[in-house]
């Protein structure tokens, strides 16, 4: 392998705006490549909902050299991956690679961020697939409970709408629209490069700087969501074998002092067969078939999200407890063992899911792009270690104020389901 790349850490401004910072290792010959473009799905409405990821998608469905069907031959020929990712505040590229087809892998990922062919035969093809992932999607009964939640903790927000969109919106979507978001995408100011693995930053940067041409502007801020001022709870009805509960509370953003005891709070709560939702609801009462947290936040905001699987008869009782159990973290400091053990649980889980050259990049790009720079992740560590119990109790108490709660209210076989329903 290349050693005399194996020491070398490169931050770099580029001409075209571009931020790339590059590591080279030589521990394989894996070579991976992590691109955030700061484009917001979250600026989508109800009418338009799903562009930006439809845009996206295009990417990989040809370009103006290309089939859809030769462009992906020649990724795998190279034994090459490209993936596209859209979220509510950025969106994501990558390429993984070898480092024996870093030349052309990158020839590749040029063609088709600078070549997309948008042809009319593709984009039809791709809105059928999309409709029928949409419909698909309404077959998963956690999913669609998760959907109508966020649609209630953020009703007149972009955040509240699915990334790929709703079915009458994806219907709607016009190619010259489509086309315009692409390039929208593509042209986001500062976009972040992450760039892992044995390879030479010379190189590297070549490559990169022919990648994108960025506007040469501010990014967009995007306001943050109101905080729900009441209580809410809606379900729907459905038949089906179990009742589904899910509350959500808007947290802190990722930025937040509170944060870290945020994310110790979700882990003691719900995230390991030791916490106390699996502990006290499932193996104690025999409440849940599953159940679980999940604490989630960029740089305006965040949210913590309870879910429990349960028999259709326990479901007011289960949410009780849910919500009973919220109440003792908000007002009863956890013990220092507790602590401990969650703290643990979450330490391991960002050590090992951070061993592959491409889930280094990508959460380096992720520490870059909340403006916490190259030492992000460390700082982090650091900021979880020295979290205290009471610090918990203290966030709990803060931010799980106001629930906002949807419910799966599961039909026995020849009942009628009625409206959604909300208190």
């Amino acid at each position: 392998m290349n050693k005399q790349y194996s020491e070398i850490k490169e931050y770099r401004e580029l001409p075209n705006g571009m931020r790339l910072f590059i590591h080279p290792s030589d521990v394989n010959h894996v070579v991976a490549l992590h691109i955030i473009l700061p484009f917001a799905s979250a600026t989508e409405t109800t009418q338009n909902a799903g562009l930006t990821a439809f845009a996206l998608r295009m990417l990989r469905r040809g370009t103006q050299s290309k089939s859809a069907l030769e462009f992906e031959t020649a990724l795998d020929d190279l034994g090459t991956e490209l993936g596209i990712a859209t979220g509510k505040t950025t969106c994501a590229i990558t390429l993984h690679c070898t480092d024996d087809a870093i030349a052309e892998s990158f020839g590749l990922l040029r063609e088709m961020m600078t070549q997309p062919a948008y042809t009319t035969d593709e984009i039809e093809r791709e809105r059928r697939v999309t409709l029928a992932g949409l419909r698909k999607a309404e077959d998963n009964n956690m999913g669609k409970t998760m959907r109508m939640l966020c649609r209630e903790m953020y009703p007149d927000s972009g955040f509240g709408l699915p990334v790929n969109g709703l079915e009458e919106t994806v219907k709607a979507l016009d190619g010259q629209s489509i086309i315009n978001r692409g390039a929208a995408v593509l042209r986001a100011p500062q976009p972040i490069i992450v760039c892992i693995g044995n390879c030479d930053p010379e190189m590297v940067t070549q490559q990169c700087e022919s990648l994108l041409v960025p506007e040469a502007r501010q990014i967009t801020k995007i306001p943050t969501p109101p905080l729900p001022q009441k209580d809410i709870n809606v379900s729907f009805e459905r038949q089906c074998r179990q009742s589904i509960v899910v509350i959500g509370w808007r947290v802190c953003s990722r930025l937040a002092p509170d944060y870290p005891a945020m994310r110790l709070a979700s882990a003691v709560l719900g995230e390991s067969m030791s916490s106390r939702l699996f502990l006290h609801l499932r193996d104690e009462q025999g409440l849940a078939y599953s159940t679980g947290t999940h604490v989630s936040a960029g740089k305006t905001h965040g949210e913590m999200l309870a879910h429990i699987a349960t028999n259709p008869i326990t479901r007011e009782h289960a949410r009780n407890e849910m919500l009973r159990e919220i109440e003792l973290l908000r007002n009863e400091p956890v013990s220092q063992e507790e602590l401990d053990r969650a703290r643990n649980y979450v330490i391991g889980r960002m050590l090992i899911s951070s061993q592959s050259n491409l889930s280094r990049a990508a959460r380096m790009a992720a520490y870059i792009n909340l403006g916490l720079g190259i030492t992000g992740e460390q700082e982090y560590l650091q900021a979880l270690r020295r979290v205290t119990p009471q610090e918990v109790c203290d966030a709990a108490g803060k931010w799980l104020t106001t629930p906002v709660c949807a419910e799966l209210i599961a039909l026995e076989n020849g009942e009628t389901a009625t409206n959604d329903k909300q208190q």
